[in-house]
Parts: C-alpha cells; structure tokens; sequence
C-alpha cells in the first residue's frame, strides 16, 4: 500500500502536483482506451495497418534514393528532350512536338507533356523536369511491393523485392535522367499488374485498368508498350484462360485504350502524312530492329545484354542466376512449393525473357532498353526466397553470401555508357580507417567468416536475416556526376552578357556536347559542331538578327580552347591572335 502511494505521490506540493495528477490520469485513461481499441480491431484491419506500415517505410527510402545527388546538368538525350520541350513550350502547339525548329517524330507525347507541366509549375531547369522521372521510379517500387505482396501474401518479402528495385544501381541512375525509359517501365509494369490480378482474383474489372495503363504506355515510348499485351496473350494462351481478353470488362478497357491513343496518331497522320509515317514507324522502329543507327558499342559484344545485366545490375542479377541454378537441380525436391506459385512464376519468366529475346535480336542495342525486365526480376528473386524459406532456409546462407561481392575493392558496376560508379563500401572504409586494398581482402574473409557462423547458429524463424543482411549490404546510393558543366557554365556565360534575341554558337571542339550548350542558351538560339569553321561563319553566323559564338582551338599544340564572341566587349576578354581572316570577325576572347 505504502509503495503504491510512494509511486503516485507527485514529485511536487501545491496546485502544480495536483494538475500533475490530473495529467498523470488523462494519460492512463487514453492509453486505456486506445489498447481497448487496439484489441477490437479486427485480423484483416491489424494485416491492413502492417501493410501500409512497410509500405510507407518503403517508399520513404525510395524517395531518399531517387532524390539523393539529384544534380548536375543536361546531356545527351536529356538534352536533347530539355530542348525539345522548352522549344515546344515557346510555339504554344502541344500536339506538335518541336526540336531545333522542325517537327520531331521519334516519339509519342505524353512523357514531353508532363514535363511540360511540371515546368509551368515549377520553372525551366534540370530539376522540373528531372523529378518527372523520379516519380515513375518510386511508383515502380511501390508497384513492385504489391506485385510480390498479391503473389506471396508477405509484407517482408514485398517490401524486400521493392527494396531491390530500388537499390539497383542502373534502375536509380535511369530514374534520374530525363529519358522515357522507367516511366516505360513504369506503366507496364503497372498494367502487368492489373492483367495478372484479373486472372489471379478471377475479378475481370481489373482488366480495364491494364488496357488504361496499356495505352498510356504506348504513348510514353510508341509501340514498344504493347510488349504487356504480348506477354499476357501469351500466358493466358499457356494457362488456357485467353477468353479472358474477350470478356465484357476488357472490350470496355480496349474501348478506353483506343480513347487514350488514337487521336494524338490520328492528328499527327492527317497534318503530316507520309512524313509522319516514315519516320515514326520506318526509322525509329524498323530501322533500330534492322540496322544499328547509333552504332552503339553493344551492337558488336556477343550476348550483350547478359553483359549489360552483369556490368550494369551487378550483383541482383549473379544472385538471380544462382538461384536460376539451384533450382533446376533441387526442383525435385521444391517441386510442391513451387507448384504453390507456379501461375506467377510463368508469367513473371514469359516478362522476362520475352522483352529480352526481342531486344536481344534488335540490332541497335542500348542498355536502358532492358529496363523494363528489372521488375520482373525483383519479385522474382522474392518469390524464389520465399519457397526456400518454407523448404530449406539454411540454403539462404549461399544466395546472403553472394550479396559480399559488394565488399570486393574491384567490382565496379557500370551503371551507364558514360562509365559512372556507384559508392562502394570498401571506399568509405578506406577513408575511415586508413585501410589499403590489400588489407581489405583480409576484411571481406573476416566478415564472410562471420556471417556464416552467425547464419549456421541461427533458427529457422530467424531466416529472415539473411534478407535483412543482403538489403543492408546492397543499400548503395549512386552517385549522379557533374556531366557537362563546362558546356552548362559556357552556355550561361554567354547568356549572362548577351541579353538581347538568340545566340548562334559554333564548335570545333568535338569535346563539347553541343546539344547541353543549346539548352542553356537564350530562345531561339542554335549550336553546331563543324569541320570547316569558315563556310559556317561565312553562310549564317554573321546574321543581323542573331549574335555570333564562335569556339576555336588556337593551335593544334594547344588543348585549351578559345571562345571567341562577335561584337561584344566582356570585361575579362583579350584581342584574339594568329587566327585566320575570316575568324578574325570574332573580336575577342574568353578564355
């Protein structure tokens, strides 16, 4: 009795501990009634809230990684995308898709009308139109978390194959370019889904949603997004359910589908006809399957997308091919189990090899257009997981340790043409404890050495440590590289001391992105890069209306370049020497 008073006693006298009082029992009776509450709820609300609690969790961390680095400058395609929309911003005709002045067919508009809007509302720079793509990569993890999660019915695992995706090097370097190639893979992946849930629920409503997403995806990258439709004909033909595409619901999608495609295609036939067709179609399509138009390294390595998927997936993907292996010669032995998945493991398999078989006979090869297969793979390696958990879990101790070629000071994952890597561990132990790479060979046997000790000794429940471990050690934030800054910081340069009408720009530089320049010059502006500086100055630099840039090297000893600029005076400038007459007209120099 005297120790239940000597513990609600308050820890002062007067008004203050009888209003500590009254707190103290505010606060048990709240706490009260929400574990009444609590123990009311009902399996499937408790399921529910665990749900959307990995969930959210999940999509905190793809946020982290998708924003993280996010910076740097335009080039390339991004460039050329960057152009693309400011110029059709300025001719006010959005059907119309412009690039330095002439229509541009290559692709559909919908992804160039997002960024459109996203630079009303938020102004013209990288980072409007850089968040476009962001957005696509988080809901593709959140798309893969409910892919895996309507297939396995476990939140981890969900939330691991979400986690995989998000930590790929090449999947988070794409979702910070401005390229079509993850909102691609974004809304197939989407439509996928809903094509697998109409099968899988036997609810046919959801086939108005893949038919939806099917046509958004053909307006993002032309008819590369009919890949969804291919690979749910063909599992529904291998399942023998193909009157599922002729049920009412999906007439109804098919209805909405032609709603959301034709009248950009229709629009864009009737004003340009043939032009339109020969370009859409002829040379951005048939062309890219026959011949190598960008003459691409990749076009001439034999397997070049198993090269790809090793030097750009890195690790995730040696894991995927253990576990393509083992299963093959435990499949006796797995065989109940993945019975248990096997609707979802044929159409996850049709996902995959399809895109890249049809990639892989294409004759242009690039490595982002594999990138829609990497879904696939991330629920893949989940659903493999989960059938060892339930058969075997100590043979995760093979597939955890296979994570540790992380550690290895030597492998680098390219994660894109330019040859950007992401961070490694090793890199910042080396900075912490002053390790050299030698010494840390010693670590990584150490640390291999621990983890399967610590592996053999745990229980069974405890399996999902190896994942939890795996995660941890392929959490890996690459980095986004500065590219192009001195052609960005040239082009503002320019700006800054021209202010009136457009800049015309000329290269003999073959360093310089001219495509990063434009985007960064004035409305209406132009950059070339030529061979003969004179025929160029000569026919349509020395405009009235426009001012001239010209970029020369001085000599061919000299590395340095030298920008000339015509008929301005800019502060830190010198008088140009030993140029020819008609370079002459460029009067002075920044250096």
């Amino acid at each position: 009795m005297n120790k239940t008073i000597k513990k609600n006693k308050p820890p002062v006298s007067g008004i203050w501990g009888i209003l500590w009082l009254r707190a103290r029992r505010l606060a048990s009776g709240v706490w009260g009634i929400f574990r009444l509450q609590t123990r009311r709820l009902d399996l499937r609300t408790y399921h529910i809230i665990r749900e959307k609690l990995w969930l959210g969790a999940l999509i905190f961390i793809a946020v982290f990684i998708a924003i993280i680095h996010l910076k740097g400058s335009l080039q390339g395609d991004e460039a050329i995308y960057g152009q693309l929309v400011k110029e059709t911003l300025h001719q006010k005709n959005f059907f119309t898709l412009i690039w330095r002045e002439n229509t541009w067919f290559e692709k559909p508009p919908l992804y160039f009308w997002l960024l459109m809007g996203s630079v009303k509302l938020f102004g013209l720079n990288e980072i409007s139109m850089w968040i476009v793509t962001c957005i696509f990569g988080i809901i593709s993890v959140i798309y893969t978390f409910l892919f895996t999660k309507l297939i396995t019915k476990n939140n981890f695992l969900s939330f691991f194959s979400g986690m995989i995706l998000a930590t790929i090097p090449f999947f988070v370097k794409n979702t910070r370019a401005i390229m079509t190639d993850v909102p691609l893979t974004c809304l197939m992946l989407i439509s996928l889904y809903y094509g697998f849930k109409a099968f899988q629920t036997k609810n046919k409503k959801n086939l108005i949603l893949f038919w939806i997403f099917l046509g958004l995806s053909l307006l993002i990258k032309n008819f590369v997004g009919l890949f969804s439709l291919f690979i749910l004909i063909l599992f529904l033909f291998s399942r023998k359910k193909i009157k599922l595409l002729f049920s009412r619901q999906s007439f109804i999608g098919f209805i909405a589908f032609l709603f959301i495609v034709l009248p950009w295609h229709i629009y864009m036939a009737v004003n340009y006809k043939l032009e339109f067709i020969n370009q859409y179609l002829g040379m951005h399509i048939l062309e890219r399957m026959n011949y190598s138009i960008i003459d691409s390294p990749f076009d001439k390595i034999p397997f070049s997308y198993i090269y790809i998927m090793f030097t750009h997936v890195g690790v995730w993907f040696i894991v995927f091919c253990a576990l393509i292996i083992y299963y093959i010669f435990r499949f006796k032995k797995l065989k109940k189990t993945i019975l248990q998945y096997k609707n979802a493991l044929i159409f996850l398999l049709i996902w995959f090899f399809l895109i890249l078989i049809a990639f892989w006979f294409a004759t242009t090869k690039l490595p982002h257009y594999i990138l829609p297969i990497i879904p696939a793979m991330a629920i893949l390696i989940a659903i493999f997981f989960q059938i060892i958990i339930k058969n075997s879990p100590k043979d995760l101790i093979i597939f955890s340790s296979l994570t540790l070629l992380n550690l290895t000071p030597y492998f680098y994952l390219n994660v894109s043409d330019f040859g950007e890597s992401n961070i490694l561990i090793l890199v910042a132990l080396i900075k912490i404890f002053n390790l050299e790479y030698n010494e840390l060979y010693y670590f990584l046997v150490l640390v291999l050495i621990v983890h399967i000790i610590i592996l053999i000794k745990l229980k069974p429940k405890f399996t999902y440590y190896h994942l939890i471990l795996m995660l941890l050690i392929t959490f890996l934030i690459p980095s986004q590289p500065l590219r192009g800054e001195e052609e960005k910081q040239l082009a503002l340069d320019i700006s800054s001391k021209i202010k009136k009408g457009p800049v015309n720009v000329y290269s003999d530089n073959k360093n310089f992105h001219v495509n990063t320049i434009l985007f960064y010059l004035p409305t209406g502006s132009d950059a070339e890069e030529f061979e003969q500086g004179e025929i160029k100055i000569k026919t349509k630099a020395n405009s009235k209306n426009n001012n001239s840039f010209c970029l020369f090297k001085e000599n061919k000893n000299q590395s340095k370049s030298i920008y000339t600029i015509n008929n301005h005076n800019l502060a830190y400038c010198k008088p140009l020497i030993n140029l020819e007459p008609e370079r002459k007209k460029c009067n002075f120099c920044l250096e």
